[in-house]
């Protein structure tokens, strides 16, 4: 492995941990990237730390020098005291970031639970009316089972013997 990308590598891990970051991605997060790759292709040796990158990272967190930055050599940072303070300044920002987040989702939550809410009564209703309108349906079929109960079988039958013959002579005629 080239000894700039091992340097580089180096100078991310030492950053990380300088700045009591858990992760890359926090830090990614606090130079206000929308994604952690450019950090992590320099974690897993793809590149090493670009001049833009060492200018972002110089901008964002001035006690690393920019040379440092880009060579791994020479003087790392600038006062310890100004480093502690940005290093809590950024736990800080990330967490009242994720305190952001958390109210974000769980106003969301509410939103989500207040629509589940409502579609469950409003199911509840169309149930009520699809349910009174099946009763409706049932009553009248059960007066046509009742109007073919109380049918005759053997007048029907006469009926329709008569009928036919009706309809016989008619025909011929």
């Amino acid at each position: 492995m080239d000894i700039r990308i091992k340097k580089s590598i180096e100078t991310i891990n030492h950053i990380i941990d300088d700045l009591k970051f858990d992760n890359p991605k926090q830090f990614s997060d606090s130079l206000d990237f929308d994604r952690p790759e450019r950090i992590y292709k320099v974690l897993r040796g793809q590149v090493s730390i670009s001049r833009n990158l060492a200018e972002i990272i110089n901008k964002k967190y001035p006690q690393y020098s920019i040379d440092w930055l880009l060579t791994g050599e020479g003087e790392i940072t600038k006062g310890p005291e100004k480093k502690e303070m940005q290093a809590n300044d950024e736990q800080s920002h990330y967490r009242k970031g994720n305190e952001d987040n958390y109210a974000l989702l769980s106003e969301k939550i509410d939103a989500i639970n207040d629509n589940v809410i409502a579609l469950a009564e409003g199911t509840k209703k169309n149930f009520e009316s699809m349910s009174l309108g099946l009763v409706q349906l049932m009553k009248n079929d059960m007066k046509l089972i009742q109007f073919v109960e109380k049918l005759d079988p053997e007048k029907i039958g006469e009926a329709t013997l008569k009928l036919d013959a009706f309809m016989q002579r008619h025909e011929n005629s």
